[in-house]
């Protein structure tokens, strides 16, 4: 495979050597916030033990071998002898993209990874330009839940939810030893299909052919915002992916829309630094606590529980067995979620208003430029409004044929847009609960895909739909979508 752009080890850092017409070499260098990096080394054996500051974890050697929990698709793949050279480039440095590069290491394929961020990690990383962290913040699933496969054993405890900052951290380290190229810091502008692949183009200049594109650059990726004044706003208003920026916020008349995960946590930590807040809520969900009896209450356990007694005594029996384990919440205001409404995992939420720290109001009608306009008529005057209104998914690198593909045709096993060659988008659902077990699910099934495997492994699956999408999956139900469960 030619490529455009070859990469030269220079002194004081990386050059990049692009022939001109007169098949002269003409030297670049790359900017110093783009780094290009060679193999990695593994994380020590000897990492620290958990609740000392690191998650543990062993290095997972390439070819490393055992299904690391019950029910998965197929056993790792030994690296491969005697493949084809196939160029791969993962784009996309977060939980999905280190589960592609994982995958494809261990089945023998080389990957450059690409990645505006200096580090793996994400949005847990602060440094990151997509980060959502803020110094409060609460992880939802516990560290079991949280870590690969073969990591689990070492937390000590895996009921224990993990500090953001130490999750972050393990993300960082949790990629196993490996000879690919990486280019971090270094944004992905545009990708173009060319022949039998794609062409690259990122910061630095970079410019380089690969045969397929593993796009890992997270859905989470576009803020599904209020629309606001064209002449603005009296009151501060922000997205809940900005909420970091409130941090000096006190004492302050504050307004939350929406009341899914990022909604419940951010008016109950406005709450609790003494500002006096209302919450918009247009549709209910149950509000779950983190510990049930005990143990953590588990999105996936309670659907595994919910697939073995079948839709229609789902549909009788959740609400009322919700009821029991958390109470009513109609009491305090809340209404009755509709039927398969996501749970929102929080201990804080239904605390702070018990104790009148949070009011509920209505679905907000409008926005204006000193009001917020509520759907019974009423208005009202905060001081910081914050739209914790979801996201959209968006691939503004990719052709606009990407996303009609999407849109009209679904993505077969949850991953690949039909009318597109070589090309794999990860994260193209929504995960219920802990994401780590749809990601590990993905990582493995990369490799397959780029193997050739693709046609037998879609051969009982339906295309994935932007509604089926929209609804999301846990890892056990994702598991069911691609044995061809209906």
């Amino acid at each position: 495979m030619g490529q455009a752009v070859r990469h030269v080890p220079g002194r004081g850092g990386a050059a990049y050597v692009r022939p001109d017409e007169a098949g002269a070499d003409r030297e670049r260098r790359r900017p110093a916030d783009v780094r290009v990096q060679g193999p990695v080394a593994g994380c020590p054996q000897g990492a620290e033990r958990a609740g000392t500051g690191q998650v543990p974890l062993r290095p997972a050697g390439v070819g490393a071998r055992g299904r690391g929990r019950s029910g998965r698709l197929s056993p790792d793949e030994p690296p491969g002898r005697g493949l084809p050279v196939t160029s791969v480039a993962v784009l996309g440095s977060g939980l999905f993209g280190i589960a592609a590069v994982r995958g494809l290491r261990r089945s023998g394929f080389e990957a450059t990874w690409l990645s505006e961020d200096p580090v793996p990690g994400g949005l847990w990383r602060e440094e990151s330009r997509a980060s959502k962290v803020y110094p409060s913040l609460l992880m939802i699933t516990p560290g079991g839940d949280s870590v690969f496969a073969e990591h689990r054993a070492e937390l000590g405890n895996p009921d224990r939810f993990l500090r953001w900052r130490e999750y972050a951290d393990y993300l960082a380290r949790a990629v196993p030893d490996g000879d690919e190229k990486r280019v971090f810091g270094a944004r992905v502008r545009e990708c173009r299909p060319v022949g039998d692949g794609w062409e690259v183009h990122a910061d630095g200049e970079f410019v380089e052919k690969f045969d397929w594109i593993v796009n890992a650059t997270g859905r989470n990726n576009r803020p599904s915002a209020l629309p606001v004044p064209a002449e603005g706003t009296a009151y501060r208003y922000v997205h809940a992916a900005e909420y970091r920026e409130l941090s000096d916020v006190r004492d302050a008349r504050c307004l939350v829309v929406g009341l899914g995960q990022s909604g419940v946590d951010i008016a109950s930590d406005l709450a609790l630094r003494g500002n006096e807040v209302d919450c918009s809520i247009r549709s209910s969900s149950w509000i779950v606590p983190k510990y049930l009896l005990g143990k953590p209450a588990r999105v996936s356990r309670a659907s595994g529980l919910a697939r073995r007694l079948g839709s229609p005594v789902k549909r009788r029996l959740t609400p009322h067995l919700l009821r029991f384990l958390v109470g009513r919440q109609d009491v305090w205001g809340l209404p009755e979620p509709a039927a398969g409404a996501m749970p929102v995992v929080s201990d804080l939420f239904l605390h702070v208003l018990r104790h009148g720290l949070v009011t509920l109001r209505p679905a907000v009608e409008s926005l204006g430029e000193k009001e917020v306009c509520f759907a019974d008529g009423s208005e009202e005057r905060y001081d910081v409004v914050v739209s914790a209104t979801g996201y959209e998914w968006a691939l503004p690198h990719l052709p606009a044929a990407v996303e009609e593909s999407v849109r009209d045709d679904g993505l077969l096993l949850g991953m690949v847009p039909p009318a597109v060659d070589r090309l794999i988008l990860l994260n193209g659902f929504r995960c219920k609960g802990a994401a780590m077990a749809c990601a590990e699910i993905q990582g493995e099934l990369v490799p397959r895909i780029v193997r050739g495997d693709l046609a037998s492994l879609a051969r009982n699956v339906s295309p994935l739909s932007q509604d089926r999408a929209r609804a999301g999956f846990t890892g056990p139900e994702y598991q069911d979508y691609l044995r061809g469960h209906r």
